[in-house]
């Protein structure tokens, strides 16, 4: 255990000695695209986040198939968007999605996709679970409804792990 000891504290102590090699880019790169060390890549971007308000409740008020179908739709929905308004989606967290924009129309692209989030959730997806709500005797006090973020700024990207 000593010598894995020693190997971790190594290399740890490596990322706090000496600078970091800083690339400025306008793109998330690839894994293959940033080497593992002191390297990184600055990138201007909007990134926008949304997720299902109360989605633990919901998911334990229904039938595993029904949430599925809730979050499935609501996946599929807001992916669909995010790519039509020039976004890429770089993470699934649970019924989250996380979307990055890039370039010269960043913010409109952003703030376009956001509102039609949430005209996909308000005039497509609630009428369609309504029912699903109203006959759910756990859920009739639940909202089936999202929240949005927008950021815009620098982002560092460094290659973590190993």
């Amino acid at each position: 255990m000593s010598d894995f000891k020693d190997d971790l504290i190594s290399d740890i102590d490596d990322f706090f000695d000496g600078d970091y090699e800083v690339i400025q880019g306008r793109t998330v790169p690839s894994v293959d695209e940033v080497a593992f060390g002191r390297y990184g890549k600055e990138i201007e971007m909007a990134m926008l986040f949304i997720d299902i308000k109360e989605s633990t409740k919901i998911v334990d008020a229904f039938r595993l198939k029904t949430a599925a179908r809730m979050y499935q739709s609501f996946l599929r929905g807001v992916t669909l968007i995010a790519r039509r308004n020039r976004g890429e989606v770089r993470s699934f967290n649970g019924d989250g999605v996380l979307v990055t924009f890039y370039g010269d129309t960043k913010c409109d692209d952003a703030v376009r996709s956001a509102l039609q989030m949430m005209d996909f959730v308000k005039n497509i997806l609630k009428p369609k679970l309504r029912n699903y709500f109203i006959n759910n005797k756990q859920a009739q006090n639940l909202i089936f409804d999202c929240g949005i973020g927008i950021d815009v700024g620098n982002v560092f990207v460094v290659r973590g792990g190993c």
